[in-house]
């Protein structure tokens, strides 16, 4: 699995985030046509710290895919994967600044555009095969935490990259 660029400018680490599946979706189809698109998040902490880390380079986005129609059996997996590009930060209501590329099941629903403290951009955003499906307990925390065997992200947490 492709997932990066060469060893010497990939930062040591990624993002593990849990999307609706739906939104993923919607969103492939936003990013094929804009070249980006972008998912709420309420943990500005998480993002304040991947920047810093970033020092304004890209990273691996590996997801996990909330809400399936037609959940994966077995394991909890990442499914889906992009890379990082930027984060924005909310309008105080907590709605996207302008430019801000939303996949259409999100513009469509006010619930799901507006609340979030900030905004995180992803291009290249794709499923990946089946055959390279990734169990989220082989994955590890940036602090080299292990996750358990059915732990479901929640939250966007920094891991180790690949």
């Amino acid at each position: 699995m492709d997932l990066t660029v060469s060893p010497s400018e990939a930062p040591p680490v990624a993002l593990l985030a849990a999307v609706p599946e739906v939104h993923l979706i919607s969103g492939r189809e936003v990013c094929a046509k804009e070249g980006r698109v972008a998912f709420g998040s309420r943990d500005f902490l998480v993002f304040r710290e991947l920047e810093s880390l970033l020092a304004g380079k890209s990273c691996d986005v590996l997801i996990y895919a909330s809400l399936a129609a037609n959940p994966q059996p077995g394991l909890p997996k990442v499914t889906w994967k992009a890379k990082y590009v930027r984060v924005h930060n909310a309008l105080p209501d907590g709605s996207p600044p302008k430019g801000v590329i939303r996949p259409l099941t999100a513009e469509r629903n006010p619930r799901e555009n507006k609340g979030w403290a900030v905004y995180w951009e992803v291009s290249d955003l794709e499923m990946l095969p089946k055959s390279e499906f990734i169990p989220i307990s082989q994955l590890r925390g940036y602090s080299g935490k292990n996750y358990a065997k059915g732990f479901r992200p929640e939250r966007p947490l920094i891991i180790q990259a690949l």
